[in-house]
Parts: structure tokens; sequence; C-alpha cells
């Protein structure tokens, strides 16, 4: 699955049976809360596989960043490499990481454990991704919705009285 465009991600992975596959960017740390072990790139993604039994792992994941990204991080490029998050232990470098510094993408072999118990999660497996939230009714967005249905029912009946 190619998401370069929208996330500088691409994931390869084989399939046994039917299976989602979501990519999403964050524009920031997803858990601020949550301390990073290493210097950060600045670059969060969340990878979402429907049926994790349906994927024949490890699966492939490369990330693309640009010479200009490395340099506003103040990172040697040679230590670049994927992470995970779990809920317990925070952040941890994937088993099989690391950087092709030709072609400015960062690469992992994603196994299952390392993926494994995350739903909605970077690197996350199982389930079905969360939903969209759906913004609540505040007051004044009801009593802008009765406005705007008033002026349209007033508009309805004028229009009816007009046509009599």
């Amino acid at each position: 699955m190619d998401a370069s465009a929208e996330a500088d991600t691409k994931v390869i992975l084989n399939t046994t049976g039917e299976t989602d596959i979501y990519i999403a960017k964050y524009e920031l740390q997803p858990f601020p809360d949550e301390p990073f072990p290493d210097e950060a790139l600045g670059k969060w993604i969340d990878i979402h596989v429907s049926d994790p039994d349906n994927v024949t792992w490890p699966i492939y994941v490369e990330v693309g960043y640009s010479d200009a990204e490395v340099a506003a991080a103040g990172i040697d490029e040679s230590t670049l490499g994927l992470y995970y998050y779990k809920p317990v232990d925070t952040f941890h470098r994937c088993s099989d990481t690391g950087v092709n510094m030709t072609e400015n993408f960062i690469w992992a072999y994603v196994n299952k454990t390392e993926a494994s118990g995350l739903t909605g999660k970077e690197f996350g497996a199982g389930g079905n991704p969360p939903p969209e939230r759906v913004p609540a009714l505040t007051l004044i967005g009801l009593l802008a919705l009765i406005g705007i249905l008033s002026v349209v029912l007033a508009v309805a009946t004028m229009k009816k009285r007009k046509s009599k």
C-alpha cells in the first residue's frame, strides 16, 4: 500500500485472507505525555491492520523524509529508525529497522509481536479502527439549528400561502 502522498509511508505485506490496511499521519506526537526515547524526526504515523491473522508477518514499512527535515531536527541521519507504541511501556525501537540515506527513507520489518494487541495505535493490528468521533451538539449549536429550521419553515409557509 503506497500512502507516500498522504503520509510519506509505504507498507508491503502478504495476506492470506481479507484484510483492510489503514495508514494515517499525525501532525503532532499523538501521546504527548509519553516520553520518546530518542530524538524524533517529527513524523508520526498510524498503521492499522484489521485482521492480523490474515497477514504473513513481518510487514515491511518505509517512511520517507527529506534532508531538510533531518537538518531541522538536528539528528544524526544514520541513527534513524522506526518505533512502535505500547500503552504500558510507551515507545520501542523496532527490532529490525534502519535507514536508507541514499534514497531518504527509514525502513522496518514489523513483526506480529511488535504489532500485537494494538488497535488504532502506531502499527496497530486487530479489530476495527476506532470510529471517527461525532462532535457533540452544544447549546449554541442547538439554538443555531433551531433558528435555521425556523427560517426554513417560515419560508416554506410563505411560499405555500402565495401559491394559494
